[in-house]
C-alpha cells in the first residue's frame, strides 16, 4: 500500500512539475493575438520624420502620413484582406495625397501579413513570446530576414502592452543598418524606424557617426479611430 501511495505520488509530482515547465513559457499578456487588429474604416495618423543623405546632402520628407483601410476582399485561401490606402502631406495644412496602396491580412495561419509595393512580410507571427523569431521574407524571394520579438507585454510610451519586432540591427563604424516596428495591443502599429545609413568613413570624421548617405526614417502615431 505505502508503495502504491509513493509511486502515486511520485506521479502527480512529475506531471505538476512538467506543467510549471510548460507555464514559463506563456507570454505575460493572457491575449496577445490582437496586435495587429483590422477593421474596415479604420484610420491611422502618423507623424512622419523621414530624410534622405546623398554624398553628403541632406533631403527632408517629414511630414504626416495617413493610412487607411476601406476596402476587404477574400484572398485565395478565404482570408479577409485589406487594402490600405496611404496618403502623404508634408504639413498641417496641406492636403493629403495618396502615395501608395499596400495590403494586410491579419491572423492567416497564425501570421500578420503586410505586403509592401507587391512584397508580402510577415511583421507578426503568433503566439508572441519574448526572444520568438521567424522569418520575415518567407512569403518572398528577398532572402532570409530573421525578425526577433522582444519586450513582449511590455508598457511603451502612453500604450500598456506593446511588442517590440526588431527586424535587422547590422552596426559597424561604417554603416548601420537597423529596422525596428513597436506594435499595442488593440492598436496596431504605433512606431517604427528605419536606419539604413553609411557614415564618412574620411580621417577627420572616422568613428563620429556622420551620415553620408542613406535614409533614416521615424514614424510615430498621432491618432487613430473609426472613419
Amino acid at each position: 500500500m505505502i508503495k502504491k501511495f509513493l509511486l502515486l505520488f511520485l506521479i502527480v509530482t512529475l506531471l505538476l512539475s512538467c506543467r510549471n515547465k510548460k507555464d514559463l513559457t506563456v507570454p505575460p499578456s493572457s491575449d496577445l493575438s490582437d496586435f495587429y487588429p483590422l477593421k474596415k474604416g479604420s484610420y491611422y495618423v502618423y507623424r512622419l520624420e523621414e530624410k534622405h543623405y546623398s554624398s553628403g546632402n541632406v533631403f527632408d520628407s517629414s511630414g504626416f502620413l495617413k493610412v487607411s483601410y476601406v476596402q476587404t476582399w477574400t484572398d485565395a485561401q478565404g482570408g479577409i484582406s485589406f487594402k490600405a490606402y496611404r496618403y502623404k502631406k508634408f504639413s498641417d495644412t496641406a492636403i493629403y495625397k495618396i502615395s501608395a496602396v499596400w495590403s494586410a491580412t491579419s491572423k492567416e495561419e497564425n501570421k500578420s501579413i503586410v505586403t509592401e509595393n507587391n512584397i508580402p512580410f510577415i511583421k507578426l507571427h503568433y503566439p508572441l513570446s519574448e526572444g520568438r523569431k521567424w522569418d520575415g521574407n518567407a512569403f518572398n524571394t528577398l532572402g532570409t530576414e530573421t525578425y526577433t520579438a522582444v519586450n513582449v507585454g511590455q508598457s511603451w510610451s502612453n500604450y500598456p502592452s506593446t511588442v517590440t519586432i526588431v527586424q535587422r540591427n547590422d552596426t559597424n563604424l561604417l554603416s548601420r543598418d537597423f529596422r525596428t516596428e513597436v506594435y499595442a495591443l488593440n492598436v496596431g502599429l504605433i512606431y517604427k524606424e528605419t536606419r539604413t545609413v553609411k557614415y564618412s568613413g574620411s580621417v577627420e570624421d572616422f568613428g563620429k557617426g556622420i551620415i553620408v548617405d542613406g535614409v533614416v526614417i521615424k514614424q510615430k502615431l498621432l491618432e487613430y479611430g473609426i472613419e
